[in-house]
């Protein structure tokens, strides 16, 4: 009889030994992102932070163009002043979003070093 996690496994005669049963090592032959892809998933990622800044920019143009329209068949029905600063939210974070992603992913990293 074997215990496993304080049960006791058997089966008839044949006496099942689940101890060392893990299933990591079957995972473990899964290749990786990097391997499967032929190269790095930052090269997607950097451009898709610049993609999802651009996007907060264009929403956020959007709400500051159309506080003057009637908000007829809106799914929130937000009223301009509300727009305007939710159009002002969004183009700050896009702004933010655009400038962080360039400087962590297109940015020269020697000139980051150049006061050593």
């Amino acid at each position: 009889m074997t215990t496993l996690l304080g049960r006791t496994f058997t089966s008839g005669l044949t006496v099942y030994n689940l101890s060392n049963f893990c299933i990591i090592p079957f995972m473990l032959n899964i290749p990786t992102t990097e391997e499967r892809l032929g190269k790095s998933p930052q090269r997607l990622v950097r451009y898709f932070v610049l993609l999802m800044a651009l996007v907060y920019l264009g929403l956020g143009a959007w709400l500051l163009w159309s506080a003057g329209q009637p908000a007829s068949g809106a799914l929130a029905q937000l009223g301009p002043m509300a727009r305007r600063v939710l159009g002002a939210v969004f183009v700050f974070y896009g702004l933010l979003r655009f400038g962080r992603g360039y400087q962590q992913y297109f940015r020269n990293k020697s000139s980051l070093n150049d006061h050593d």
